[in-house]
């Protein structure tokens, strides 16, 4: 499992939150799993809609791009706000895929603020069950 963990995610984007061309980007948490056939991956996005999400496979990277308009409480009756950290946010994410996924097979859900990408594994990359025939 560590050796696809690691063949998965060589150079992923891991801080958050960093600077480039002048705009700050968080980068969200993500949980890989191994499945039957398949890595799946589970990114927490909280505020994000699917609208609002674009997910790219270019040159073998897949890239996360995601906002999401989180704003807290509104001060009334005469209220101010002393301190405030709700705000838009722009999250984004890069995992080099190895070539044992099937880019054409990639798919992805989203519920309650987590996306779940389905990596499938190319045939030749999956263990293969040998049958033994009896000789007797």
């Amino acid at each position: 499992m560590k050796e696809n963990n690691e063949a998965l995610c060589t150079g992923a984007t891991c801080t958050s939150p960093i600077e480039e061309n002048r705009r700050s980007y968080c980068s969200p948490n993500i949980d890989i799993h191994e499945a039957e056939g398949e890595w799946i991956v589970e990114a927490d996005l909280p505020g994000v809609s699917k609208n609002d999400l674009d997910i790219e496979v270019e040159n073998g990277v897949l890239t996360l791009l995601a906002k999401a308009m989180r704003s807290g409480k509104r001060a009334g009756n005469g209220a101010h706000h002393v301190h405030q950290e709700f705000g838009p946010v722009t999250y984004r994410r890069r995992l080099k895929l190895s070539d044992q996924v099937n880019l054409d097979g990639i798919s992805a859900e989203m519920l309650n603020g987590v996306l779940t990408l389905h990596l499938p594994l190319v045939e030749k990359a999956r263990p293969k069950k040998i049958e033994i025939k009896s000789t007797e």
